[in-house]
């Protein structure tokens, strides 16, 4: 799960370029309990992984989630 978290983290799936507000894959908004069910913050998870560590916020935004990758083709 390392890898595939550093890999996801540090996709163009996700925005740092201003890591007081950085927008995030829908993923972890899909997740977020699943991810912080250990008693870490959601930013405490992401910044174990990221080149960029984002800042500690209430509320983050989130990018959203395209549905259309899922269509059979």
């Amino acid at each position: 799960m390392n890898k595939s978290a550093k890999e996801l983290i540090n996709s163009d799936k996700n925005d740092f370029s201003d890591p007081n507000n950085p927008k995030l894959s829908s993923i972890f908004k899909f997740y977020t309990e699943d991810l912080t069910r250990n008693g870490k913050t959601l930013a405490e998870f992401i910044n174990q992984y990221a080149d960029t560590k984002i800042a500690e916020k209430e509320e983050y935004s989130f990018i959203t989630y395209d549905w259309s990758l899922n269509k059979q083709k």
